[in-house]
């Protein structure tokens, strides 16, 4: 039996973005992630375990800092979430 000793990588995407959300802190979580040791490490040159790719949002506010109100079935917030979809 043949044992294989290939090492895969993670692909790790940073959407900073609460547009669907009624609190925020899910934004958050990409500058948290990376702020980790163990994740330092394995995204580490010399190990190479992780690929992080950051992704850009048109905005990263919840829904709590939005303004506008659900109209003609609309929900709020619906193009921040909508354009910021588009990019993944």
């Amino acid at each position: 039996m043949k044992v294989l000793n290939k090492t895969k990588k993670v692909k790790v995407l940073g959407y900073p973005f609460a547009g669907g959300q009624g609190k925020s802190g899910v934004e958050l979580t990409p500058s948290w992630l990376q702020d980790q040791t163990w994740f330092k490490n394995m995204a580490s040159k010399s190990k190479g375990l992780i690929e992080y790719e950051a992704i850009k949002v048109t905005d990263q506010s919840n829904n709590l800092n939005k303004k506008d109100e659900v109209s003609d079935n609309i929900p709020k917030n619906f193009e921040n979430v909508y354009s910021s979809s588009l990019s993944l």
